[in-house]
């Protein structure tokens, strides 16, 4: 894997006003994240997953996933295996941001 993956780390509304605690456990969630389940269109891709974070009296079902783009964050890279010019940005979601 390369050493300089460049990207961007972005939240959706739903999970910015869940407060800062509950940040810091996705966070910690998505660290410590092994779940892994290879699909039948991509194997051993690892660019989506799903995890449950207790917050308060409920737990809540936090969804994440990985796109590519181009150096600008237009549009998809030319060549997804050419890293100095394919950026990431990985998105945390709740369901109802689907």
């Amino acid at each position: 894997m390369p050493e300089n993956i460049q990207g961007r780390f972005v939240i959706t509304r739903s999970i910015a006003e869940l407060g800062p605690f509950v940040q810091r456990d996705i966070l910690n969630a998505l660290v410590d994240y092994r779940n892994f389940q290879d699909d039948d269109e991509c194997p051993r891709l690892h660019s989506s997953g799903q995890f449950d974070v207790p917050a308060k009296s409920e737990v809540i079902r936090v969804f994440w996933r990985i796109d590519l783009f181009d150096p600008s964050y237009t549009e998809a890279p030319h060549d997804p295996n050419d890293t100095a010019n394919v950026r990431r940005v990985l998105t945390l979601m709740l369901a109802q941001d689907l």
